[in-house]
């Protein structure tokens, strides 16, 4: 009997398809395993960072902070929340760059309270890391919520240049202590990041120039009361910014 020396073409056309559909099994599954290991590895980091982290500070709030795990190269965030971790994203919220981390024994720990979340938003949007489209000036009623005018809602970008070159050397150095403001009326400010978008908490910041000229980083407190975490060091020339928007 005559010995087969090769495979025929249709044998090698079923070995071929059978190679394909194993593949195309196989492949997605050794790839969620690779993708489970590192995700598993990178949560195992974070929870090893916030064990640290604990037992270096016993005292401190366990809330407000932001983990950062490096992983396979990438930077990662976790935001611990109730005592639980949350992944946030490969990249920070964009006001962390502007809060020192706190750096311990195979951790990197960003404490984000509220107060240097507000003064790490404003060092962002007049440092031009955010884009600031808009700028709202309100009457701010200190028992109430800001009246707004809208006739001065303005996007020109001339404008809002100068205004921001009127207020870039601020400095604030208060330890960041939750206060009422005092007073009836101030004048307000929203900058804005999205244009023609209401002011809110992710696309805006709230702050106060009162009539001597200091800066205040506040916020409408739950009870309806004007509060402020920072108060500025230095002034600014309020009449040069009323007239900006008079004009």
């Amino acid at each position: 009997m005559k010995k087969r020396s090769a495979f025929t073409t249709i044998e090698l056309v079923i070995v071929i398809a059978v190679v394909a559909i194993l593949s195309a099994v196989l492949i997605p599954t050794f790839g969620n395993l690779i993708s489970d290991a590192q995700n598993s590895a990178r949560d195992q980091k974070a929870k090893n960072a916030y064990t640290a982290f604990i037992y270096d500070h016993p005292t401190e709030t366990k809330e407000n902070i932001v983990i950062e795990v490096v992983n396979a190269g990438v930077k990662y965030y976790y935001v611990v929340t109730d005592g639980q971790l949350d992944l946030n994203g490969e990249s920070p919220n964009h006001v962390l760059s502007n809060i020192e981390a706190i750096k311990g024994d195979g951790y990197t720990v960003y404490y984000a309270t509220e107060s240097n979340l507000l003064l790490g938003k404003w060092n962002s949007f007049i440092n031009g890391e955010e884009k600031i489209k808009a700028v709202w000036p309100v009457t701010a009623l200190s028992s109430g919520l800001p009246i707004f005018a809208k006739e001065k809602y303005t996007t020109d970008q001339n404008t809002i240049a100068n205004f921001l070159e009127l207020i870039k050397n601020v400095s604030f150095t208060e330890n960041g202590v939750i206060k009422p403001l005092s007073g009836n009326e101030h004048t307000a400010f929203y900058l804005i990041t999205e244009e023609n978008s209401k002011p809110n908490d992710e696309n805006s910041l709230f702050f106060i120039i009162s009539e001597d000229g200091y800066i205040y980083l506040a916020k409408i407190s739950y009870f309806g009361q004007i509060v402020y975490f920072h108060k500025s060091d230095n002034k600014v020339n309020i009449e040069a910014i009323k007239n900006l928007f008079n004009n």
